[in-house]
C-alpha cells in the first residue's frame, strides 16, 4: 500500500525533494512507494515535477488521484520496479497553487460572511 505522505506530513510550499522506491509501472504511470505529491482532485491541480535515477531525469505530468498516486511520465522504460528515484515537486507551480488555494477559502469566506 502507497503511503499518501500529502495527507499526513504535507511539507508546505517549497517542498524539499524526497527518495522513493518504485513499486510499479503500468502503462505510462510510475507508482512509488510513498509520495509527497499532490494529486488533481477538488479543484486543485496536480503537482508536476521531476523523476531522476542514476543519471535518468524525466519530467512528470501532473499527477492523478487513485488508489495509488500515478506519477505519468514519457518513457517509463528507462526505470524498473525496484528503482530508487528522487523526486523533485516543480516549487513555482505548489506554490502557486497553494497561494491561489488560501486566497479562494478567503474568498469563500467573505461570500459567506456577506450573502450567506
Amino acid at each position: 500500500m502507497q503511503e499518501k505522505l500529502h495527507m499526513t506530513q504535507h511539507p508546505g510550499t517549497n517542498p524539499p525533494s524526497f527518495t522513493s522506491i518504485i513499486t510499479g509501472i503500468i502503462d505510462d504511470n510510475m507508482f512509488l512507494k510513498d509520495s509527497y505529491c499532490y494529486p488533481r482532485g477538488g479543484g486543485q491541480p496536480g503537482d508536476t515535477g521531476l523523476l531522476r535515477s542514476e543519471g535518468t531525469e524525466l519530467p512528470i505530468h501532473e499527477v492523478l488521484p487513485g488508489k495509488m498516486i500515478l506519477h505519468p511520465v514519457d518513457n517509463p522504460d528507462l526505470f524498473q520496479t525496484g528503482d530508487t528515484v528522487t523526486c523533485q515537486i516543480d516549487i513555482e507551480r505548489r506554490n502557486a497553487h497553494a497561494l491561489m488555494h488560501t486566497a479562494q477559502h478567503i474568498v469563500s469566506a467573505l461570500a459567506e460572511d456577506l450573502w450567506g
